[in-house]
């Protein structure tokens, strides 16, 4: 049973519709009503896109990001959730004219990192595995 249609294409947006459908989707697509529904969900969506990635000033490092990753900045930089942040209307001037600038402040408000892990591999009491160290692939030290 071969149901193979005859495609013809739409004269106003050049889709390729099959005979019988043609009336209804002129009807449908392209009156002055759906064509005006159509442009205006396309300008809220492009509304809707331009303020997600609107930048904004982080409230407590007034470090500028993007609206779109500021819940992952307060996660990853601060360890907050978005619970405390006000709200932010306008974006504000970042403070820092670079990233060795901002490192530098927060080093020097937050004091030098104090770990006490120790740095060596050794003294981390690692075990490795494969043919480091003359043990073989398949032994542990």
């Amino acid at each position: 049973m071969d149901l193979s249609y005859e495609l013809v294409e739409c004269p106003k947006c050049k889709d390729l519709i099959r005979p019988f459908r043609l009336k209804m989707h002129l009807k449908k697509v392209h009156t002055p009503e759906a064509e005006a529904k159509r442009i205006k969900a396309a300008a809220e969506l492009r509304k809707a896109e331009i303020e997600f990635n609107a930048i904004v000033s982080c409230s407590i490092c007034k470090c500028s990001v993007k609206r779109k990753n500021l819940t992952r900045h307060l996660k990853n930089v601060h360890g907050c959730d978005m619970s405390i942040v006000v709200s932010v209307k306008e974006p504000a001037k970042n403070k820092f004219n670079s990233v060795r600038e901002r490192k530098a402040f927060w080093k020097k408000m937050l004091g030098p990192d104090t770990d006490d892990e120790p740095q060596g591999l050794f003294e981390k009491k690692l075990v490795l595995n494969g043919g480091a160290y003359g043990l073989g692939r398949s032994r542990k030290h």
